[in-house]
């Protein structure tokens, strides 16, 4: 980063000739730059010239015609660099009035004061403007050399100082825009996340046989870890910061190793390979630590160990290392018989984006970041990390965790935590929460029917609305034991609706709990949502465990009048909120007249995964899953032709942003990328696509919606 350097100088003196001198020091005159431009021209030698240091230089003879220059200067964009200022300068303001002046209209300034001693003692200069590195003193009478010296010294001083001012400046965007990214990164991996783990826990709770349920189990618990490495690789660059908060709560560690080794066997059996764990009978079963972060860095290492390997088998080994009364530093190893990694590699394999060697990355994959994320959680967990390996021969990765004791644990206590924890799978909830109001408002058609059906399999009365002005609307008509409240809609969001809605309530002893429901995960959300006059924060996805328990903690049996579990009911409507999973809205031809073309435009595996949330004596949950689509999704079309035809980029990321996710959830994956490419354009700004693109999703619009009728078709059949 280059910026030219500020030559400006300042001279405050009533004393003219003092003006004269500095002009002699500081400004070289025309005829000595022409004698030594001809020198370098006729000697071949431009040292002279180049050594010549020429100053912007301005002379006033009062305080109050500096205060002057020194705002225009800075008005114009060009401030002085120094001034130097004489103490004594009748009738106006003195030296030291003048540089008060002067640092209150320009705090970079550098300030020189010329002085006999005479006019002020050092004690009163330093009480007046106390120790400040801006301030030098020059003795009078001075010498050209101390002038000249003193001006280039503080004039580089200024500009070393702006340029790390600038700097500090772009650091700081550079962090505004990562946090940015990160926050909007979180919020597009956690909203289809949400879906993913939603609706597989709804498929738990519905009858399956032992093998489609374990399959079902292992989508969950697959889910629950990929949004666990979610979580840490948005947390590298806290991590890097030394910034990482660990948790510190109990967990059991041999039920960790477990759920590693659980989710990688069938992995490991597809290719021959065996898996292994062995774990020392003298370690202690429960520890304090983050088990979450343990399990990340396991995950990473034996999941690379099945990776790399093609026959033989991966050992990971527990044992301790250092024991002390009150904290166990523990070793893991992963062993496996794979390629192995030449020495030469050792060294940077846990540097960020690197890996063994390019052939690796193509033929495996991966993003080279593994790694370094676990080389960073091992540090923070005051542990390091190693690799033995020899090319051909396989690898050992190893490291170690210090973790907290938990004292006092007995073999009662240990029997019985392992016996509530024995089956950690979701299943079928009681209706815990019979007759509880709840007001949801979210946006999204199928995260709002993935929470619905959460809440109405806990015993909610559930009502739905799309917009933050809908809620507040909702809240004035009728009295709820909750609030659920997505922080990202349109028109109004949900921080402003919650402060729509506690202004409703001043004066008045209501106090409806609100709870925040967001994708986002980035620090400070919570207190944002907080500070709206919401009570609580939910994150993205989340489970029923999770969600129950929220209602649970907002909502006592003593909150709640008695009345019946009636979920959907025709009585009460609450005006204004309407039900957004009512009315079937018909696209293209009429019911039973599928065409060729539009047969094979859905991804039969997802609509097949919507087809399992139907089960005996149930709802017809699929039936109403489409309908909410095609209602939400044909206007979302017309907002989207709108935007296109506005060249409004915005409302184009906006529209086409929203239906994605959902199209796709649906199996219109087609439509999906075409919404993909659009949202792109809008985001980007960059609209000479946008019309061609949209024809193209106009008629894999139609294509979807008409299968979606057929289906529907079948569904009332």
């Amino acid at each position: 980063m280059t910026m030219d350097a500020n030559k400006r100088v300042l001279l405050v003196d009533d004393n003219e000739a003092i003006h004269d001198d500095f002009r002699k020091i500081l400004q070289e005159k025309a005829g000595e730059e022409s004698f030594a431009h001809a020198r370098a021209a006729l000697f071949g030698d431009s040292s002279l010239s180049e050594a010549l240091e020429r100053f912007e230089l301005d002379c006033v003879n009062q305080g109050q015609a500096a205060l002057t220059l020194v705002q225009l200067a800075r008005n114009e964009g060009r401030p002085y660099a120094v001034a130097f200022v004489d103490m004594r300068m009748p009738p106006g303001w003195d030296g030291l009035e003048t540089i008060e002046r002067l640092w209150k209209e320009d705090a970079e300034l550098q300030v020189v004061i010329c002085t006999a001693y005479t006019d002020h003692s050092w004690e009163d200069i330093v009480r007046r403007l106390g120790h400040d590195d801006r301030l030098l003193i020059l003795q009078k009478p001075f010498s050209s050399v101390e002038v000249s010296q003193l001006a280039t010294s503080l004039t580089g001083k200024w500009d070393l100082a702006r340029l790390a001012k600038v700097r500090l400046e772009a650091a700081k965007a550079a962090s505004r825009a990562k946090s940015q990214f990160l926050a909007n990164m979180s919020h597009e991996i956690r909203t289809p996340m949400n879906g993913i783990l939603g609706m597989s826990e709804l498929l738990l709770q519905t009858p399956l046989s032992d093998k489609q349920r374990r399959f079902a189990e292992t989508v969950h618990s697959s889910g629950t870890a990929l949004l666990e490495i979610i979580n840490d690789i948005l947390d590298f660059s806290k991590a890097e910061a030394s910034k990482l908060e660990l948790e510190r709560i109990r967990f059991d560690l041999r039920r960790t190793v477990k759920e590693v080794l659980d989710l990688l066997v069938e992995s490991a059996h597809g290719k021959a390979i065996e898996l292994v764990c062995d774990l020392s009978d003298s370690i202690p079963p429960v520890f304090k630590g983050d088990p979450v972060r343990l399990r990340q860095v396991l995950m990473n290492l034996v999941s690379n160990a099945v990776k790399f390997t093609d026959r033989g088998q991966v050992v990971v080994t527990v044992a301790m290392a250092e024991d002390s009364p009150s904290h166990m530093t523990l070793r893991f190893e992963v062993q496996d018989t794979g390629i192995g990694i030449e020495e030469a590699a050792h060294a940077k394999i846990f540097e960020a984006f690197s890996q063994a060697d390019g052939s690796t990355t193509r033929k495996y994959g991966g993003t080279g970041l593994g790694l370094a994320i676990v080389k960073q959680l091992v540090h923070c967990m005051e542990g390091t990390v190693g690799v033995r390996s020899v090319l051909g021969e396989g690898a050992t990765f190893w490291f170690t965790a210090r973790l907290e004791k938990v004292l006092g644990e007995t073999r009662e206590g240990r029997q019985k935590r392992a016996e509530r924890q024995a089956d950690a799978a979701p299943r079928i909830p009681e209706k815990v929460l019979a007759g509880t109001r709840i007001l949801l408002a979210e946006d999204n058609p199928v995260n709002r029917e993935v929470a619905i059906e959460m809440l109405q399999a806990i015993g909610c009365d559930v009502d739905a609305v799309e917009q933050g002005q809908e809620a507040v609307e909702a809240v004035q008509a009728r009295r709820y034991d909750l609030v659920l409240l997505d922080c990202q809609m349109p028109l109004m969001d949900g921080l402003a609706a919650s402060q729509a809605i506690r202004a409703g309530e001043r004066g008045s002893s209501r106090h409806v709990p609100i709870v925040a429901l967001t994708a986002s995960a980035m620090k400070g959300d919570r207190e944002r949502c907080l500070e709206s006059g919401m009570d609580d924060y939910l994150s993205k996805p989340f489970t029923q465990a999770t969600l129950q328990d929220i209602v649970c903690r907002w909502v006592t049996a003593a909150d709640r009048p008695i009345r019946a579990a009636t979920v959907n009911s025709d009585s009460g409507a609450v005006p204004g909120v309407k039900d957004v999973r009512e009315t079937v809205v018909r696209v293209g031809p009429k019911v039973g007249t599928r065409s060729n073309e539009a047969a094979g435009v859905l991804d039969q595996a997802a609509i097949q995964a919507l087809r399992s949330f139907n089960h005996p004596g149930g709802p017809d949950v699929f039936r109403r899953l489409i309908t909410v689509y095609l209602n939400s999704s044909m206007a979302t079309m017309a907002v989207l032709r709108n935007a296109v035809a506005q060249s409004n980029a915005a409302a184009i990321f906006q529209a086409a942003h929203g239906l994605k996710s959902s199209s796709a959830m649906f199996g219109g994956c087609r439509l999906a990328d075409l919404l993909k490419q659009l949202e792109a354009a809008g985001q980007s700004g960059m609209l000479e696509p946008v019309e061609a693109l949209l024809a193209s999703a106009e008629v894999e619009y139609d294509l979807v919606s008409r299968a979606l009728q057929d289906h529907l078709s079948e569904s009332a059949a």
